[in-house]
């Protein structure tokens, strides 16, 4: 009996290195391919994107940075400030080499108005004086590729229609697995939440393609084996395509909804999904981003990068701030989901009422837990990773404050999460996977 117990966790132990063995290997693989796309990405026909930057000088010209698509609501803000710094570090230097365009973020900027300096570029091409070594800046490459071709105006355009594309596949296979109500209030949520103005910003499409990307992968691909089985390999890919291509715009979105789309394929290991995707996404996304900073200690010293970074960190994280600016921080972003004036109510009364609002619905789970065990165990993860754009504002509050208008839009995870919870409770008996035995076995592993 005791050999067979030690055989067991001899396996197990196996099991488990050979797959942060497989773990390391993608991170690794991965993150030589987004360098070497970057550094590809120089060579594309440099006329061609000036060109095209060129002809989309119209949606500058009125330099209003933060226009509003519709109405005055600030849920449909267009960030012209952010495209154009993005437009401005696509187009290549002929002054430098190719593994600087690549890696050197070059750009023209102005303190004061950011459209300036790309409308004074596109009248001279050479004018540098800034450089943004904080991020990957990946953005780049789908960027200039599509510069190759189209006008800033025509990208946009393309977005909307793989949005509308992309989201009435996710629904379609909602609907399927799930119900139709299911995919109906997943689409009303997105939509509560400003979805309509994402297209209409490059800074914002980025991180809503990778995780619309990852559902349809999770939808397609649970139906032939286990979501166990490919969780934290999926996740450390999203990570670190999540800090390669955003600007820090709501990158927690990547994580949290598909995250909650492989609790709802799943119906036992939940909590370690949980904590095995999120450390995979986490360690992605992170580490991926540190490396930025260590190749620019070792090709461009005289930046001081990680002096920069701290000073940023400790800038946007608000640690110089106290509680109450936090509070603040969560009550802004909470604000936004209807669109509260401030005028008309405090962002601590919000604050407030949705501490109150969270009290209730714990103590509702556990209500409804007592009449099935299992039920609260099964919630749990749920509320866990709806709690995560709450954790993500507190720890980055001045960022979160200041930018509220489009970080509120991570809160879509917490909305989701209240959905498969009503869903499970309501639909509680009904399974959303085939019985385990119609899966594909993935092949046992052992050991020498």
């Amino acid at each position: 009996m005791v050999t067979k117990v030690g055989h067991a966790d001899r396996k197990r132990s196996c099991v488990h290195k050979t797959r942060l063995f497989k773990c390391a290997v993608i991170f690794v693989v991965t993150s030589f391919l987004f360098l070497g796309l970057q550094l590809l990405s120089t060579f594309l026909p440099l006329k061609e994107i000036q060109n095209h930057v060129a002809q989309s000088e119209a949606s500058f010209l009125s330099l209003n940075q933060y226009p509003h698509i519709v109405g005055k609501d600030d849920k449909y803000k267009q960030d012209l400030c952010t495209d154009s710094i993005m437009l401005n570090m696509a187009v290549p230097y002929r002054s430098l080499n190719h593994f600087d365009n690549a890696f050197n973020a070059s750009f023209f900027s102005n303190i004061r108005n950011s459209l300036i300096p790309l409308v004074s570029r596109i009248h001279n091409w050479d004018l540098l004086n800034s450089h943004y070594l904080r991020y990957w800046n990946g953005y780049v490459v789908p960027l200039r590729v599509l510069l190759c071709i189209f006008t800033y105006q025509s990208i946009l355009r393309i977005n909307v229609a793989c949005f509308a594309i992309l989201l009435i596949i996710i629904a379609f296979l909602f609907a399927q697995r799930f119900n139709t109500l299911f995919a109906v209030f997943f689409v009303v949520i997105l939509f509560q939440l400003g979805f309509a103005a994402v297209p209409f910003s490059m800074q914002f499409a980025s991180v809503y393609y990778i995780s619309f990307g990852a559902i349809i992968f999770e939808l397609v691909f649970s139906r032939k084996c286990k979501i166990q089985d490919f969780a934290p390999e999926l996740f450390i890919v999203i990570g670190v395509s999540t800090s390669w291509i955003d600007f820090l715009s709501a990158p927690l979105i990547s994580l949290g909804l598909p995250l909650l789309v492989a609790f709802m394929l799943t119906q036992e290991g939940r909590l370690k999904v949980l904590v095995s995707s999120s450390f995979a996404w986490a360690f992605g996304y992170l580490f991926f981003w540190a490396s930025r900073w260590g190749l620019a200690l070792i090709t461009y010293p005289q930046f001081n990068i990680f002096a920069n970074v701290y000073k940023r960190f400790a800038f946007r994280s608000g640690e110089t701030s106290g509680l109450s600016y936090k509070i603040e921080a969560v009550g802004k972003n909470l604000s936004m989901i209807f669109a509260v004036p401030s005028s008309f109510v405090s962002h601590r009364s919000i604050f407030s009422a949705f501490v109150l609002f969270i009290i209730t619905l714990v103590l509702f789970i556990v209500w409804n837990a007592k009449k099935r065990e299992p039920a609260l165990r099964e919630l749990m993860p749920f509320a866990l990773v709806g709690m995560y754009p709450f954790i993500w504002y507190l720890l980055l509050a001045n960022h979160s404050a200041h930018h509220y208008w489009f970080t509120y839009r991570s809160l879509s995870i917490s909305l989701f999460s209240l959905l498969c919870i009503a869903y499970l409770i309501i639909a509680k008996d009904k399974p959303v996977l085939p019985d385990s035995a119609q899966l594909e076995e993935p092949p046992q592993l052992e050991c020498g």
